[in-house]
């Protein structure tokens, strides 16, 4: 057989007995998302909380894709706050089902605590209670 034939010799060892196979132990590296993984998931999941849901692709890429990701960012967002809480960085105020939060220690971030009182009244001038 000539080279470039599409055949490999496979070399023996000399008692004629195959040679064991070598296996490579390094381990093999997560696999991270690409983009297009990364949209197929957010499809599904659009799909999954719509199952009767269809759209063109531009329809698609106008408001299913945006609200997924807007699911995606609060579920994040929930758990960067949680682990902010934990480490004592911010704290959670309120006893009503809906927590606020805000700057655990505000006058370690150079504001005087009598300024942390004034933050407290505009913070919550800011949010929705309706």
């Amino acid at each position: 057989m000539g080279v470039g034939s599409g055949f490999v010799k496979i070399e023996r060892p000399a008692l004629g007995l195959p040679q064991p196979a070598t296996v490579d132990t390094q381990p093999i590296p997560p696999r991270t998302l690409t983009a297009v993984d990364e949209l197929a998931g957010l499809v599904l999941g659009y799909l999954r909380d719509h199952p009767r849901a269809s759209d063109t692709l531009q329809g698609v890429a106008e408001w299913w894709i945006p609200r997924q990701q807007i699911v995606v960012d609060v579920m994040n967002l929930q758990r960067a706050l949680r682990a902010l809480v934990e480490r004592g960085l911010v704290e959670e105020v309120g006893m009503d089902g809906r927590p606020r939060y805000r700057l655990a220690h505000p006058e370690e971030a150079g504001r005087g605590p009598e300024r942390a009182a004034e933050g407290e009244g505009s913070a919550r001038a800011g949010t929705d209670d309706g």
